[in-house]
This record gives structure tokens, sequence and C-alpha cells, in this order.
């Protein structure tokens, strides 16, 4: 059977973007997708560093492009004093911790992640935030620590 291999990163503001796409493909054709994350963003960022006029208009272009609204939770990361660190080997670990606690919801756990960052403005580096969104797979925080670790 012929499978689907997405190169994707929590981070990757055209990953979050297309995942309306993706899950289109994947309902109409039914086939496995293999989801490798990671390294998109080359060098750990500062969402604060992000928050200049041609970036913020970068991403309310992004919206009306892919037609995914971005929160405005992940526009207060843009400002100092919301500002995570958008460390991709990072969110690299963390997906494959999942996929070993949860096999078989890569592609949803991605996009879970993304939504949190994208959508709600979450520090999806930390580890509380990690547990509170890996609970929906039954995923404790200690099994997560150990995992990440």
């Amino acid at each position: 059977m012929p499978s689907f291999i997405y190169i994707t990163d929590v981070f990757c503001p055209w990953c979050f973007g297309f995942a309306p796409v993706m899950q289109k493909l994947v309902e109409r054709h039914c086939f496995p997708v293999r989801v490798l994350c990671g390294n998109l963003v080359d060098e750990p960022e500062q969402t604060a560093s992000m928050g200049t006029p041609r970036l913020r208009a970068f991403f309310q272009r992004l919206s009306d492009t892919t037609g995914r609204t971005l929160g405005e939770g992940f526009f207060r990361l843009l400002n100092e004093e919301g500002s995570v660190v958008m460390d991709s080997s990072r969110s690299a670990l963390l997906m494959a911790a999942l996929k070993k606690l949860a096999p078989g919801h890569a592609l949803e756990q991605m996009e879970t992640f993304q939504d949190a960052f994208y959508k709600d403005g979450r520090d999806v580096l930390d580890l509380g935030v990690q547990a509170d969104v890996a609970s929906r797979w039954g995923i404790s925080e200690e099994a997560l620590k150990k995992a990440l670790s």
C-alpha cells in the first residue's frame, strides 16, 4: 500500500496553514501518513523577534492565503513579554516521544501542537503544556517526561 511522507514542523507556519489540505488528502485517499518532524526552523528563534510589522504582515497573508486563522494568543507571543523560544529540535523530540507513547496518531499530534502554538499561543516546549496537550492521548506527564529524557 502506498504511503505519504509528510515533512513538517510544529513551528512551521506554512505547515500549520496546510493542515486542512492534508486532512482532505488523508480522507480522500485513505493512505497511511508517515510524519517526519523537525528542523524546519534551523536555529532556535525567539517569537518576540518576529513581531516586526513586516513579519506580522506575513502572518496575516498566511492566514488570508490558507484560510487558517492565527489566534490572538499567537500574536501575543510576538510581543516581548509573551515571547517563547521556537526550537525545532526540541519539538522533534516531543513528536518522537509521542509516536512511541501513543502510536498511530502522529499527524493528529502534530496538528494539535501546531494549533496550541499558532491558535492558542501556548509555549509548546513547556513540559506542563506538553503534558496537558498529550493527555488527549492518555499520556501522563510523568510518562512524557521519562520519554523525553
